[in-house]
């Protein structure tokens, strides 16, 4: 039978089985079906295959029918895609014949025959030790694991695998599988990922710091330095008031208590005010505190502080 009379007998049959699941069901999809159906034998009669094709999987969606599956194997074949031709004649098979379909079972067991040594078959492998659990693709299709227990039927023709593993990456091959061969391939995946390493955090630039108590010591010296002063100014100044005369060794002596009195006061201004401020101007440490000892001395006409921090 050439191609032209199979498509007219397929009109024809079409026809007939589509009429006898009318009452099965919903007219709306029997017609639709039917019109594409006819659409598609048409296209397949100008040899436009991949339009006919795409009308006959129309007609499916609205209505499954033997011919329609055998008419897709045909188109499927005629555009290349044998493993899709494959499935379609061997559904047809597995559906229940009648009359009008009879005629089409010897040229479907056929197709089967001629196809299966047509394609191509992939048998895939993983290796290393996450191997097990690597997700498999093919073309971008995602493939279940039966893939790895047995060969992978494929168009011949070039295609791509890829496996990957979370925090191990992944690994992609491209294969080319010849008609009627079965290609091996195995894909290795070497190892973990190596874990990101914390981004480095420049260390802060050190900042001066006072031991807690300092500015507090230097507040209370300065405090007692100043009174030591006004002290010492006082009894000066009365001193030189008693003394009989200006001059002489006791008005000598009034005038020199005098100065070392504005001397240590000055001093314990001083020292009030840079314990000030430390206070305010600079960072606490957050070390324990050493011991501070502050003390005022006079010696002569001269003050001051001393002590250890």
């Amino acid at each position: 039978m050439s191609a032209r009379q199979a498509i007219a007998t397929l009109l024809v049959g079409a026809s007939l089985v589509l009429a006898a699941h009318r009452a099965h069901a919903e007219p709306g999809d029997v017609d639709e079906a039917r019109r594409l159906f006819i659409e598609g034998a048409k296209l397949a009669q100008k040899g436009s295959w991949a339009e006919a094709r795409d009308r006959y999987e129309q007609s499916l969606g609205h209505k499954r029918a033997p011919l329609t599956l055998y008419s897709l194997g045909v188109a499927q074949r005629a555009t290349g895609l044998r493993v899709e031709a494959l499935d379609s004649f061997r559904a047809f098979l597995a559906e229940q014949g009648t009359t009008a379909t009879a005629g089409y079972l010897q040229p479907a067991k056929q197709a089967v025959d001629e196809l299966e040594a047509e394609v191509g078959h992939l048998r895939v492998s993983l290796a290393g030790p996450a191997g097990p659990s690597a997700s498999l693709e093919l073309d971008g299709r995602l493939l279940s694991g039966a893939a790895l227990l047995a060969p992978t039927v494929v168009n011949p023709g070039p295609h791509r695998l890829r496996a990957s593993v979370p925090r191990w990456g992944e690994v992609t091959v491209d294969v080319v599988v010849a008609a009627g061969s079965t290609q091996e391939v195995t894909l290795r995946l070497v190892g973990p990922l190596a874990e990101p390493r914390p981004t480095a955090i420049a260390a802060p630039t050190p900042v001066a710091t006072y031991p807690r108590a300092l500015p507090y010591a230097l507040l209370g010296a300065g405090a007692v330095t100043l009174a030591a002063g006004v002290a010492i100014g006082v009894v000066g100044v009365s001193q030189a008031e008693a003394s009989p005369t200006r001059d002489g060794a006791e008005a000598d002596a009034a005038r020199t208590k005098a100065l070392v009195g504005d001397v240590v006061g000055g001093v314990g201004i001083a020292a009030m005010a840079a314990g000030l401020g430390v206070l305010i101007f600079t960072p606490r440490s957050r070390r324990a505190p050493r011991a501070t000892h502050l003390a005022p001395f006079v010696a002569g006409p001269s003050g001051g502080l001393l002590g250890t921090f």
